[in-house]
């Protein structure tokens, strides 16, 4: 009786947008993208972190009609690309300096495959990732990326995230100083070679 209640009212409809928000972000998020981890356990998880959050959002009003609904639906999914897109960046940065150091310490004939992006890469690179994601995994960082998606609730409501001039800025100053930051971190072992 109350699956039927629940399916009847505005409610499936937030539970719909607050699915497809998990879902796009369990698909772009570095650690819960990875290639690895079947897609039924990604979808499974999204459901029941969705029925986890669903008491947070389930006041939000919405409208009910079809262009609405579809424009919602792809904000959501607009959301969880732009997260995942951020947090990438961080891991594009450490691999341009492995990059930089297989270059210098000849070892850039040296590649493996990379089962996160499916692509083979140098080993440093893929050294570089792999220590990345333990300091990650080290410090509760999938913890806290779940509760910045908790958070993200009282910020952005359902079907409100739009693309803002300011983030294009952002991204343009995040690419430029992925560079920077590579050449940094790459910089002690190519001064030395």
């Amino acid at each position: 009786m109350e699956l039927a209640r629940f399916l009847a009212g505005d409610d499936f409809i937030i539970f719909l947008l607050l699915f497809v928000r998990l879902s796009s972000l369990f698909a772009f998020l570095p650690f819960f993208s990875h290639a690895n981890i079947p897609i039924a356990v990604k979808g499974a998880l999204a459901f029941w972190m969705s029925l986890l959050f669903f008491p947070l959002v389930a006041s939000s009003s919405l409208p009910l009609t079809p262009l609405a609904l579809g424009v919602a639906i792809l904000s959501e999914a607009l959301l969880g690309f732009v997260a995942g897109l951020v947090l990438q960046f961080v891991f594009a940065m450490l691999s341009t300096a492995g990059d930089q150091i297989s270059m210098v310490v000849g070892f850039s004939m040296a590649t493996v495959f990379d089962p996160q992006t499916g692509q083979s890469s140098q080993v440093i690179s893929q050294f570089l990732t792999m220590i990345m994601l333990l300091v990650l995994l080290a410090f509760d960082g999938h913890h806290m990326l779940i509760a910045v998606i908790a958070n993200s609730f009282e910020h952005i409501p359902l079907g409100g995230f739009v693309l803002t001039t300011q983030m294009f800025d952002y991204f343009l100053n995040a690419m430029k100083h992925l560079f920077v930051m590579s050449f940094v971190l790459s910089f002690p072992v190519v001064a030395f070679s």
